[in-house]
């Protein structure tokens, strides 16, 4: 019984260890992407700045 416990511990801590890093590789990616916007913005408006001065 105890051993089946110790057991049941570990897999519960393994899972919600691998979900941690899971969430934390999600919010990395969505920061990424983020910043890639971002960097679409900035050409986007250096564009239309250019071409309203033409």
């Amino acid at each position: 019984m105890l051993l089946r416990r110790a057991w049941l511990l570990q897999q519960t801590m393994t899972y919600h260890r691998k979900k941690k890093a899971e969430i934390a590789e999600r919010k990395e990616l969505s920061s990424l992407e983020g910043v890639r916007i971002s960097k679409q913005l900035n050409y986007a408006i250096m564009v239309m700045q250019r071409l309203m001065r033409e």
